[in-house]
């Protein structure tokens, strides 16, 4: 992501295409891995889900951030339905939710042909759900492979194309549908491309409320007004994330870092110059992030500094416990360069 991004030595042409080679191999590898070990968790019957009124098209904003720029590597047009915009809230796991409806979209950019369109609508059902459908102008689905089209680890003989994939996340994407009240279906036609659809159970009252929107886009324009600047203190034992952060904070105009290679350094570090945002990894070698937040936390170091968590533990019930604790956010490794640099900026936005 460095290399990609360093404006001040731009690769030439060629070295572009091998770093972009790396960096998707990199990508294609940590989603086998995410994807085996959801489907290890689902089946094991680990899986918590917070369910809770969400808005269907604030998540499918979400989704359509990330599915854009590999639409638009294909030349894929996205349309998306009138009745979004006024579309009910629908119970559901947010991080879940958003999940199946990307992995329905994902499915439809490499399933289809290039140039092609993805359609998505939805609509209210008379058994009170949510309908959300997502149609591609792909190739279609043979009736004989249906019966597979949900069973893990099925591709449908798109292993012997150059389709990147695992074969479960439609497996992954039904069971979690399921488990939070919905369900889940294809129709298609071969040669007609295919709609795949989930429904989720509504909430009781609809998202339209301008006073509401009116105030979020306010926000929205002070927060892009706004300027940032000050010190980061990050606390990690690893010398290679280190220098990543060190890098990438020293990309950012108006930040200096601190840097800390094991939990009490950083707690001096913390008290003598009086950091601006603190990033600690959860594994030092002298106490663990939980007990440097707790630290910090009885110095009162916590009260006016906002202190991040930036660990490869991923589990989602260690990054709940997390944001329980105290920290203001909790981000996992590898490192997203772009998400780390969009928290640090918002934490440290001022007027």
């Amino acid at each position: 992501q460095l290399l990609v991004d360093d404006l001040r030595e731009p690769l030439s042409v060629d070295q572009k295409c091998f770093v972009d080679h790396i960096f998707s191999g990199g990508q294609h590898l940590l989603e086998l891995i995410n994807d085996v070990l959801d489907f290890a968790k689902i089946e094991a019957g680990k899986v918590d889900l917070v369910i809770e009124n969400l808005s269907a098209r604030a998540v499918l904003d979400e989704c359509l951030s990330i599915i854009d720029v590999i639409a638009s590597e294909r030349a894929i047009k996205i349309i998306i339905g009138d009745r979004f915009q006024t579309a009910a809230k629908v119970r559901a796991d947010h991080t879940r939710f958003r999940q199946s409806l990307l992995n329905l979209l994902s499915n439809a950019v490499k399933y289809n042909c290039e140039n092609g369109r993805i359609m998505i609508d939805c609509h209210e059902t008379l058994a009170r759900m949510l309908h959300i459908s997502v149609t591609d102008t792909g190739d279609g689905i043979a009736e004989e492979s249906l019966d597979e089209l949900f069973e893990p680890f099925r591709r449908l003989k798109a292993e012997y194309t150059d389709i990147e994939g695992t074969g479960i996340g439609l497996t992954i994407t039904k069971q979690l549908v399921e488990r939070m009240g919905g369900r889940i279906g294809v129709d298609t036609e071969i040669g007609n491309g295919s709609t795949f659809w989930i429904e989720l159970p509504l909430a009781e009252s609809k998202i339209i409320d301008e006073a509401t929107t009116r105030r979020e886009l306010e926000d929205d324009d002070r927060k892009l007004s706004l300027s940032f600047s000050g010190t980061v203190l990050y606390i990690d034992d690893n010398p290679a994330s280190l220098k990543l952060v060190e890098s990438i904070i020293g990309r950012i105009e108006g930040l200096s870092i601190l840097s800390a290679q094991n939990a009490n350094s950083g707690i001096d570090l913390a008290k003598s110059d009086a950091p601006n945002l603190i990033i600690v990894d959860i594994n030092l070698p002298d106490m663990d992030g939980f007990s440097v937040l707790k630290e910090l936390q009885r110095l009162k170091i916590a009260n006016n500094t906002p202190i991040i968590a930036l660990s490869a533990n991923a589990m989602p019930e260690v990054i709940d416990k997390g944001i329980k604790a105290g920290f203001r956010n909790y981000l996992t490794k590898p490192i997203n360069i772009v998400a780390l640099v969009d928290l640090i900026k918002d934490v440290l936005r001022t007027p």
